[in-house]
C-alpha cells in the first residue's frame, strides 16, 4: 500500500467556527432520525442471540454430563477376530425385543 501523498503543502487543517461546527450538528440531526432506535433494536437482537447460544451451550453440557456412559459393543465391519461374538451379541439383542 501507498503511502498516501499530498500535493499542496500549503495545505493546513484549521479548526472550524462555531457557526460550521453547528451546521454540522444540524446536518447530522437531520439525516440522523431514528438512529437510536435503530441502535437500540440492534442491541435487543444481539443480546437475544448471545442469550440463546448461551443457553444451548448450557443444554448440550447438562445434557452431556446427564446421559449415562455407553457400555455396549459397538459392531464394526472391519472387525475379523470376533464376528461370532458379534453375531451372538446382535441375536442376544434382537431376541430381546
Amino acid at each position: 500500500m501507498r503511502p498516501f501523498k499530498i500535493q499542496n503543502s500549503e495545505f493546513k487543517i484549521t479548526p472550524l467556527a462555531p457557526d460550521d461546527l453547528a451546521f454540522i450538528r444540524a446536518l447530522a440531526d437531520e439525516h440522523s432520525v431514528g438512529l437510536a432506535d435503530r441502535c437500540a433494536r440492534y442491541r435487543r437482537r444481539v443480546s437475544l442471540r448471545r442469550s440463546t447460544v448461551a443457553a444451548l451451550a448450557v443444554v448440550v453440557t447438562v445434557t452431556a454430563f446427564i446421559l449415562p456412559p455407553s457400555n455396549g459393543t459397538f459392531v464394526d465391519g472391519s472387525l475379523q477376530c470376533c464376528t461370532a461374538d458379534a453375531c451372538q451379541r446382535v441375536n442376544v439383542t434382537l431376541t430381546k425385543i
